[in-house]
């Protein structure tokens, strides 16, 4: 609460957590989340996370104007710090929770998913960064594969709500049909996004440890107890139980899309002492496989050793 009167020190001593070094992550999302689980326990428990520290009246003015420069736009404004605050060029309040529900709307009504914020984009694939380091047989190009389908993914969970954007159903081969949002509804894409990355990074990583499948489970709460209140209960349900998103849509994928390649696969052929290279995403051989796009024909390299062969019309 006095941090301003020694910025520097405090500085190099902030950590927003305030977690153990051992059970922090790279990952600031994961890091928040299991935060919030310290807090949730004490709370369970009894326990006070606050300080007993009794503070001057002119403290508790000093504590007032730090927390309303938090959070209030017109920090722009000088005539809006105290005495004691830098003015800044522009506002900078909690992008989560002030900004993710701010934005320009369309015509009617609705937010479109351009004006949420991308920290669930960029969590989740964070999170799969650290996954693909940390599960056995994430080889380079299973890596790109896995990567790929969480990207075609996130893009279908929202796409709903990108008026000017298409689905990728039928300019990839065999999408041939998706959910699609209820254009009468209102979603909350960000909480949209979480549900369907959720679905799909659990998929793609059975044999993840115990702690990383954990993170999944982790980072998936942390959005989800982000989002409920912003977004209100019937929006927030609707957005993440719905056909349009998460288990709906990984349903759909996983029965049509030479899915079993996306989950089942993948369960079966990656194995914790290591990984088979038959089918799916962790297959070795290029030779049979068609490319992703409709209409683009090309030839690759036997990694074996065999020659040029050419893509078959089946494979993916």
């Amino acid at each position: 609460m006095r941090h301003h009167l020694d910025p520097e020190l405090a500085l190099a001593t902030y950590d927003v957590t305030q977690l153990d070094p051992a059970v922090q992550t790279e990952n600031w999302a994961v890091n928040s989340a299991r935060a919030l689980e310290q807090v949730e326990a004490a709370r369970y428990e009894g326990r006070s996370l606050l300080a007993d520290i009794d503070l001057a009246d002119h403290e508790v003015e000093d504590l007032v104007a730090f927390l309303h420069a938090l959070t209030d736009p017109c920090v722009t404004s000088e005539s809006c710090l105290a005495s004691w605050m830098p003015a800044a060029d522009e506002a900078d309040p909690d992008g989560e929770r002030l900004h993710a529900v701010v934005g320009a709307e369309s015509e009617d009504g609705a937010k479109p998913a351009s004006t949420y914020s991308a920290d669930v984009a960029t969590g989740w694939f964070d999170l799969q960064l650290q996954l693909i380091k940390e599960t056995p047989g994430f080889t380079p190009p299973v890596a790109s594969r896995a990567l790929a389908y969480a990207s075609v993914a996130l893009y279908e969970s929202v796409v709903g709500g990108m008026a000017e954007n298409n689905s990728l159903v039928g300019q990839l081969n065999d999408l041939e049909w998706l959910p699609q949002a209820d254009e009468d509804a209102d979603y909350f894409w960000a909480a949209v996004a979480n549900r369907a990355l959720a679905e799909l990074v659990r998929g793609l990583y059975p044999t993840a440890s115990p702690e990383n499948l954990a993170a999944i489970d982790d980072l998936e709460q942390y959005f989800d107890e982000l989002y409920r209140p912003m977004a209100g209960d019937e929006v927030f349900d609707r957005s993440v139980d719905g056909a349009v998103t998460g288990r709906g849509n990984l349903r759909v994928v996983h029965r049509g899309w030479r899915t079993r390649r996306l989950l089942v696969e993948l369960s079966g052929h990656l194995r914790t002492s290591g990984w088979s290279g038959s089918v799916g995403i962790h297959s070795t051989r290029l030779c049979g496989r068609t490319p992703a796009l409709l209409g683009s024909e090309s030839t690759v390299r036997d990694p074996v050793g065999r020659g040029v062969c050419a893509r078959s019309a089946h494979g993916v």
